[in-house]
């Protein structure tokens, strides 16, 4: 979609929610709540942790593992998306919730459209894709300070892609992912985590927002290599895991990343397999950076 019409549009109105998981913790947040009413243009890709732009594979936006597949065509209960998102509408109505749809202005400047993945999608589409363009939406209720996030993609879209163009580099799509019985011997599974990360942020011996330590904990029952992979920050930067570096079966291992810069405002964290594929991610926003020494500990 053309960058000049995408952006997020603001209401206290009705809008289709998937109920999805808990959003708070995102750094998105701190700089939605900021904005007026109405439409914003989101003029060009801005991937700093408080940009606005919205990217289903490289913001951590949620967990892989709580998706689902709704069919179109069965018959029964709560198995169409409108049976899904009509409850949390009807809640946030009800709540005056604030809301943000992610997406393209129509041409009359009366609503947005192509609120879902905008990335990964078949050869019909692919001229229209790009990352840091994804549509969705996310509720909040003020007078909680909950949060909830819509995201909505096609199950033919790629799970995994270019970094520059948005198209695929993988043949896993989310049909793949989240239908475990069908899943192919190149899926990407979430093996490896990011269990925990000890962020600076007082100073002392490394500037503010250094990452000194990061533990990956292995939940397969083998050793997993991990020559080649790297830890990335939301900007793209990254650091490589040392050349040797492996994770015993069931295990979990402490590794220093001490020259990973890690934003105060909130960061993303993403591992990354030797292909240069998201294996796991985790966010944190500024309230959740631990004191110098302590942990901060992600949530799986």
């Amino acid at each position: 979609m053309p960058l000049n019409k995408y952006g997020v549009w603001k209401e206290r109105i009705s809008a289709c929610l998937l109920r999805g998981s808990e959003f708070r913790h995102h750094p998105i947040t701190n700089s939605l709540t900021d904005l007026p009413l109405g439409f914003h243009s989101l003029d060009k890709p801005q991937p700093e942790p408080a940009s606005l732009r919205l990217d289903y594979i490289r913001r951590n936006l949620f967990n892989l593992n709580t998706g689902q597949i709704l069919p179109h065509d069965k018959a029964w209960p709560n198995s169409d998306i409108t049976d899904v998102l009509e409850p949390e509408v009807q809640h946030s109505i009800n709540q005056s919730a604030n809301i943000y749809l992610f997406g393209e202005q129509y041409s009359d400047g009366k609503g947005i459209h192509n609120v879902h993945m905008d990335q990964g999608s078949v050869p019909e589409y692919r001229r229209d894709v790009g990352v840091f363009q994804d549509g969705g939406l996310l509720i909040n209720y003020p007078g909680s300070n909950r949060w909830v996030g819509v995201f909505i993609g096609f199950a033919s879209q790629a799970v995994h892609t270019d970094e520059e163009t948005g198209h695929a580099v993988s043949s896993e799509t989310w049909s793949d992912y989240l239908e475990r019985e069908t899943r192919n011997a190149d899926l990407i599974k979430n093996a490896v985590t990011i269990d925990q990360a000890v962020i600076n942020t007082s100073g002392s011996t490394l500037p503010p927002g250094r990452c000194t330590s990061i533990t990956l904990k292995n939940f397969t029952g083998h050793t997993m290599p991990l020559s080649s992979w790297k830890i990335q920050n939301s900007t793209g930067q990254f650091q490589a895991l040392p050349n040797d570096a492996a994770l015993g079966a069931m295990s979990a291992q402490d590794f220093d990343l001490k020259s990973l810069p890690l934003s105060n405002l909130g960061d993303i964290i993403t591992l990354l397999n030797e292909k240069g594929l998201k294996v796991n991610g985790v966010r944190y926003r500024p309230h959740q950076n631990p004191a110098e020494g302590r942990s901060l500990v992600f949530a799986h």
